[in-house]
């Protein structure tokens, strides 16, 4: 007698961590898969992670930690991801909750300098809108 084991393609990936690290950047990690030739499937060569609803923005790994770079400042993004391995693609994860990717803030604006007794009195308006947090 002989056993055959058969390979398939990797079991879905948990929900994907996201965090902001830097201004329009958001990195997204998955738990890692380990796999076996006894749970019927060979070893992940590398994991994908897109915009949910953009695959066209999408940033390809070894390692189940990826960072999305240049994404636009003040916008809200979630994000799914896959594993590979030779056979073929998991299932998608389920959709992270979503990262805002942030901006840097828009510089003081000078409203009036005054001049007094060698002293200058600068006064500066805020350019971001009252309630405006991106």
């Amino acid at each position: 007698t002989c056993g055959v084991t058969v390979a398939g393609i990797p079991a879905a990936l948990s929900t994907p961590s996201v965090q902001t690290s830097g201004v329009e950047e958001i990195t997204v990690s998955v738990e890692p898969l380990t796999s076996t030739a006894a749970e019927g499937w060979t070893p992940i060569v590398k994991y994908v992670c897109w915009v949910q609803g953009d695959k066209s923005k999408l940033v390809e790994s070894e390692l189940a930690s990826m960072v999305f770079k240049d994404l636009v400042a003040g916008t809200r993004y979630a994000f799914q991801c896959s594993a590979e391995n030779m056979i073929g693609s998991s299932p998608p994860s389920p959709v992270s909750e979503s990262a805002l990717a942030l901006q840097l803030p828009k510089p003081p604006i000078i409203t009036c300098l005054k001049p007094s007794e060698g002293q200058i009195e600068v006064h500066v308006h805020d350019p971001t809108p009252s309630g405006d947090t991106s």
